[in-house]
């Protein structure tokens, strides 16, 4: 991953790590891999995510509508200083 080698961001595979601003990226071996980027738009209450999507359009869509029930695996892209 570019940004995690050049410095600027790590990466992370469990919600609780993740912010406002971090970068959801979605994985599926029939869909050729790591297949689609959305951004954190809100943490809820109870620490569920939702995200900004342009694909489909969503300013806050709740990350629980869609997984774990895509089958898709997910990883963080936590950029640093960006908070």
């Amino acid at each position: 991953m570019h940004m995690e080698s050049r410095g600027h961001a790590r990466i992370v595979y469990n919600s609780l790590d993740a912010n406002l601003g971090d970068v959801i990226q979605f994985y599926h071996p029939d869909l050729g891999g790591w297949h689609h980027s959305v951004i954190i738009t809100e943490r809820g209450r109870n620490g569920d995510l939702s995200y900004a999507s342009h694909s489909e359009n969503y300013a806050s869509k709740p990350l629980s509508a869609v997984y774990p029930a895509s089958g898709d695996q997910l990883r963080f892209i936590c950029p640093y200083n960006a908070y």
